[in-house]
């Protein structure tokens, strides 16, 4: 489901749920960039490209799967959202961004952009570390796993499988571009697909949707606006690009700020 934060009050900013006693807890929306940012090498294409006979809806079903089967890669998706509340203006902005270097290392960072406000968290094998403010500290695992799994809904590799199911039947071939370095053909679609899943009017929205040759989308921009069940109105902009496919990315612990007094 597209997620209809364009036509309600800041909801995509809630923190996730608190992790148990005695461990750090996570902030709302979060900033800094990390003390440990992961290292990219040159990329090495291996995927190999998605057949078009069968139409955009097979190509988009498809795209599912490769995006699955990445095993490297780095991401940045933004949600914008404006609206009006008892005849109020409010609006905002989160940005999340992270890497992916294998299924066992990976960091995330979920940043305010109107506030500045962010956290972060890093998984190398067994271990967890969350970023709140300037410190990064150890965590454990299933923390990480529960904060960081109701933050990804924004990104590709949760969200894309829903959208490319929406937009799938109805998009139409724009033409070849070259994407975040990539081959890429671009499609557009009206988002009255998502109509279904708003909770209230659907007044406009478009899609368009870079798929790169390999097969797993490399881009996308969907835009939105609407009356929500409350009948107030809203739009917004949900961004997402796609780079370092399958090439050399370094993900290590982070240095760990040692509390006071030890």
């Amino acid at each position: 489901m597209v997620p209809a934060a364009g036509v309600q009050t800041e909801p995509t900013t809630a923190a996730p749920a608190a992790p148990a006693e005695g461990t750090p807890e996570p902030r709302a929306v979060l900033p800094t960039v990390p003390a440990v940012s992961p290292v990219a090498g040159p990329s090495v294409e291996t995927v190999e490209p998605v057949p078009t006979a069968g139409g955009t809806d097979e190509l988009f079903t498809e795209s599912v799967k490769a995006m699955a089967g990445l095993t490297t890669y780095r991401y940045v998706t933004v949600f914008s959202f404006t609206g009006e509340v008892e005849g109020k203006p409010e609006s905002g902005s989160v940005e999340l961004s992270g890497a992916v270097a294998g299924p066992d290392r990976q960091q995330m960072m979920w940043k305010d952009l109107s506030t500045q406000e962010q956290f972060g968290i890093i998984q190398v094998g067994g271990e967890a570390w969350m970023l709140e403010g300037d410190a990064w500290q150890p965590v454990p695992p299933t923390v990480a796993e529960m904060i960081s799994g109701a933050i990804l809904a924004l990104g590709p590799a949760m969200s894309w499988g829903e959208l490319a199911v929406d937009v799938g039947p109805s998009a139409t071939f724009v033409g070849e571009e070259t994407v975040n370095g990539v081959p890429a053909r671009h499609f557009t679609s009206s988002a009255r697909d998502w109509a279904p899943d708003w909770e209230g009017t659907l007044e406009e929205a478009t899609n368009d949707v870079w798929i790169a040759d390999a097969g797993y989308p490399v881009r996308y921009r969907f835009k939105a606006s609407g009356i929500d069940a409350e009948g107030y109105k809203g739009s917004f902009l949900w961004t997402m690009e796609l780079s370092d496919v399958n090439g050399t990315i370094t993900i290590e612990p982070p240095q760990v700020t040692a509390e006071p007094g030890e």
